[in-house]
């Protein structure tokens, strides 16, 4: 049985980038914002990052999901406050469970503080 790790990884990017086109209007999800010099836009990684591990039959074990500074207060107003970050990665793991076809695939998270850099 083959057994590996699949890494992702890309900083300073806002939990929008991540999120399918129908999750983003499941929660109305406001305007990405970005400082890191990121490009792309709405569900520009889902798209290319994790919609292709929908397409075949390829289980995952489980998704840790470390991310979070970006919406909260990096470059732009937070998108933690009043829920709104909650709301965005609740709708983020229900998508991506039912379009990977695995309701009760693991899913953990760790939610980061802001970076404002040294000289703030």
């Amino acid at each position: 049985m083959p057994i590996g790790a699949i890494d992702q990884s890309y900083g300073g990017t806002s939990i929008q980038f991540w999120m399918s086109e129908d999750a983003i209007r499941e929660t109305d999800a406001p305007e990405a914002t970005q400082c890191c010099g990121q490009d792309g836009g709405p569900s520009c990684l889902y798209n290319g990052q994790i919609h292709p591990y929908t397409l075949g039959p390829m289980p995952l074990a489980g998704v840790l999901w470390y991310q979070g500074e970006q919406n909260g207060n990096c470059g732009g107003p937070t998108q933690t406050a009043g829920g709104v970050y909650s709301r965005m990665l609740q709708a983020l793991v229900t998508d991506w469970r039912a379009k990977l076809q695995q309701p009760a695939l693991p899913f953990g998270s760790c939610l980061l503080a802001p970076w404002r850099g040294a000289d703030m």
